[in-house]
């Protein structure tokens, strides 16, 4: 099938109408673009009485897209690339689909369906057959990829479909190695000699008037395109109204004196699509320094914006720059891999260790996990702690700071607070819910810290011992993957070492014995259902389900003020978590 079919199939498919009839020389009908043009959400203003290539180049301008040399044709012939152009406005992803596609070696282009797709590039890394939902599926594939892709949950599905920028991370990893003449790119783009390079402090006027003057490329070829989300654009507008640094601009210069974006391309297009209005400022909190520029735009005629004063401000901005001079395409290639492997992204963990640092708590935790191996921090008997860490050095993600994280999570969901503006539990994402947690409180005393720390190697050693039931099924800290096979499970661990804090506090409590828990415990887990697809609302419901199938099969209410006393947070949110779900 040749690519004008291929664009025309894929048009149809997403704006779900018939596809264009057979006519001979592969031409495509006015009457199906139009049917296209009048089904596509965007174009209602688009004139229906222009011609074939007129009325869709008027779809692809209606659509933000850019109508060029390439799109036209002698006469009224509609070509493929205008096609294409107008099926990617239509669906941003299709361009990294299509590429996907090309670095999987397969011919022509893929369907639009991102569940057929997706279930391709999972036999294509796992050699089987996808056998559950997009969202988890794509989550697998970049984490099986990259497990410090750094990427948000919003940022890898949104809208029920996989994001550009999860796209990205995928046709990065089919890209590494890949080499024009098949061989190994190894011992390729070898740097041997000193690079021209001058390092400045650049006002970001300066750098808009290169955008505007034609001079900055924000678009090389080994760059990403436009996958950073509004909330990411207006942060780095906001750092900068509010003074903060932003990192180095890494910039090539031409012969030709062209330039070309090596790494900051992103916050580049965030600066200049800020002052072509194409997005406004957030709203801010009030008691924000920029409470008064909430929702406003850069310099608008009919809608408020940031003003004079703060324009100007903006504009004199400096930002550090780096700026290679006149370096070969080969050379830059690999300044360019050296730099990102160097400057690696930070997850939400290493940047909590970094803010953290001085947090009693969490230096608490560093240590426990064994992220300094030469670490002589003890809180407790040294035999007892070193056990512990070494057990759970080997239960955790030897991912950076995976182990701390865990500790972390513990706390924070044994110790749930609500948000300060709800009465109501409703839980937060895990990150969220580590830094509310640190929050609020600050400064521990050597004894509390000593406290916290044997009551973590307890529920740990109490949960090993409880919740492992020997049915196959139900482990402490695993969960079985598809084959059957018991697989580290962050879930089960937290969850199973929360219960573990409450059942231990209960009983040395006396309230119930431990013939009673161990008949909870049999009784309650297999009877919660397990949530496949784990996101904040369903791993905060499952905890309460077995939170409150627990204390239901003890039978203590949780308005029962002995219980509560114990457990001032946990019982309550869990509570309330279940009663406002079924509200």
């Amino acid at each position: 099938m040749n690519s004008k079919k291929l664009n025309a199939r894929d048009i149809s498919d997403i704006l779900n109408i018939h596809p264009p009839a057979e006519i001979a020389g592969g031409t495509i009908g006015r009457d199906w673009l139009l049917s296209a043009i009048s089904a596509a959400p965007g174009c209602e203003e688009v004139n229906r009485e222009l011609g074939k290539q007129q009325l869709l180049r008027g779809g692809i301008e209606a659509l933000g897209g850019q109508w060029d040399d390439e799109c036209a044709s002698e006469g009224s012939t509609i070509t493929a690339t205008a096609l294409s152009r107008f099926a990617i406005c239509l669906e941003p992803r299709l361009k990294e689909m299509r590429e996907i596609w090309g670095l999987l070696g397969k011919e022509g282009y893929p369907r639009v369906n991102h569940h057929d797709f997706i279930s391709t590039l999972y036999g294509y890394y796992f050699d089987r057959e996808m056998a559950k939902d997009v969202e988890s599926t794509i989550e697998e594939i970049l984490i099986h990829l990259d497990p410090n892709h750094g990427l948000s949950g919003d940022e890898i599905f949104k809208d029920g479909r996989p994001t550009r920028s999860s796209y990205q991370v995928i046709m990065n990893n089919l890209n590494e190695g890949y080499s024009e003449d098949g061989e190994d790119d190894e011992d390729n783009d070898v740097i041997t000699g000193i690079i021209s390079t001058s390092v400045d402090a650049t006002q970001i006027a300066t750098l808009i008037n290169y955008h505007e003057w034609g001079t900055l490329n924000l678009n090389p070829p080994w760059q990403r395109g436009d996958v950073w989300s509004p909330k990411k654009k207006k942060a780095v507008i906001e750092s900068i109204l509010l003074n903060i640094p932003l990192p180095a601009i890494i910039l090539h210069t031409l012969e030709d004196g062209s330039i070309e974006v090596i790494d900051g391309q992103q916050r580049l297009r965030s600066i200049m699509q800020f002052v072509e209005n194409k997005f406004s400022l957030p709203k801010f909190k009030p008691g924000h320094d920029l409470d008064d520029l909430g929702g406003c735009w850069y310099k608008h005629e009919r809608k408020k914006d940031i003003g004079q004063q703060h324009r100007m401000m903006f504009l004199d901005t400096k930002v550090p720059v780096l700026n290679f001079k006149n370096v070969s395409d080969s050379t830059l290639r690999k300044v360019f891999n050296l730099y990102n492997t160097a400057a690696m992204k930070l997850n939400a963990a290493e940047i909590r260790n970094a803010t953290y640092q001085n947090h009693g708590m969490h230096q608490m935790a560093f240590a426990l996990a064994g992220e300094n191996p030469d670490s002589e921090i003890l809180y407790v008997d040294e035999t007892n702690q070193r056990e512990f860490t070494s057990d759970w050095r080997d239960l955790a993600s030897v991912r950076r700071f995976a182990a701390t994280e865990l500790i972390c999570q513990y706390f924070a969901y044994s110790r749930p607070l609500r948000s300060f503006n709800s009465d109501v539990f409703t839980g937060s994402s895990t990150a969220n819910s580590i830094n509310r947690f640190l929050d609020s409180k600050r400064d521990y005393s050597s004894d509390e810290l000593s406290e916290m720390t044997q009551e973590l190697i307890d529920v740990y050693t109490f949960a090993e011992e409880h919740f492992d039931l020997g049915d196959g099924s139900n482990h402490a800290f695993e969960r079985n993957d598809k084959n059957g096979i018991p697989k580290f499970n962050k879930l089960a661990t937290i969850t199973n070492m929360v219960a573990s804090r409450m059942l231990i506090k209960l009983k040395n409590a006396e309230i119930i014995n431990e013939n009673s828990l161990e008949e909870a415990i049999e009784a309650v887990l297999p009877s919660i259902d397990w949530p496949e697809n784990q996101n904040a609302g369903t791993i905060w419901g499952y905890q309460a389900d077995v939170i409150n199938g627990l204390l239901h099969h003890l039978q203590i209410g949780s308005d029962d003020s002995n219980a509560t006393n114990l457990l001032p947070n946990l019982i309550p949110c869990m509570d309330e978590i279940r009663n406002h779900n079924a509200e």
